[in-house]
């Protein structure tokens, strides 16, 4: 029971630091990191795996509102300069991410487990294309 506890406190602190960097306040400023949006969205306690964690356990209000975040967070990621590679390949590569960020959001509002994990596959499908230019 504490572990679980323990748990849900790491997630809670992670979903509130995720939700300061897409604030409307911090918007104004330059906005999440490539490193922070890196953060927020991947493994199992990113917004993509708590997305479909979350619509696995027939939570699909909070489904949805990860779903949200991790649209958001992925759109913002190509307002970064890559660190290497040319900015052509970035802007693509950063418009596939906020394509699928998309899909996420979508799929969790519509309550489709499929579509979710589907998109959610997708994504994790996605980093190696943009890792070997922008890395």
């Amino acid at each position: 029971m504490m572990r679980n506890a323990a748990r849900a406190m790491v997630f809670a602190a992670g979903v509130l630091a995720v939700a300061a960097l897409t604030s409307p306040a911090t918007a104004q400023k330059a906005g999440p990191t490539t490193k922070q949006v890196m953060k927020a969205m991947n493994g199992p306690k990113g917004f993509v795996g708590a997305t479909v964690a979350a619509a696995k356990g027939g939570d699909w209000d909070k489904a949805a509102q990860l779903g949200a975040k991790a649209a958001q967070c992925a759109a913002a990621l190509g307002k970064n300069a890559p660190k290497k590679g040319d900015a052509a390949s970035w802007e693509i590569q950063t418009k596939k991410y906020a394509e699928v960020g998309a899909e996420i959001e979508a799929a969790a509002k519509a309550k489709d487990l499929t579509a979710l994990q589907a998109a959610a596959k997708t994504f994790g499908g996605a980093c190696k294309g943009c890792h070997s230019v922008h890395k």
